[in-house]
């Protein structure tokens, strides 16, 4: 553009729009999922105790019952001895 329409206050709803449209956009659920978009959003506020506990600093962070599954024994070695 030769001129930024961006700053432009008669162009604002027009801006408006745009974002509205992305962020509609943005939020859909991928076109390749088999769950309705309900289960998406269900599904996010579940914790399926697996993987990586983010924002976890101290045991303190982490509910009991998360912090069995990271205590005792390990399961395997994955360390090669040689």
């Amino acid at each position: 553009e030769l001129y930024d329409l961006g700053r432009d206050e008669g162009y604002a709803h027009i801006i408006e729009a745009c974002y509205s449209k992305l962020h509609e956009w943005a939020m859909r659920p991928s076109q390749r999922t088999t769950l309705s978009h309900r289960d998406l959003l269900k599904g996010r506020t579940k914790s399926g105790r697996k993987g990586i506990i983010l924002g976890a600093v101290t045991e303190a962070d982490v509910g009991a019952d998360a912090m069995a599954i990271y205590q005792g024994k390990a399961l395997q070695n994955h360390i090669s001895e040689e």
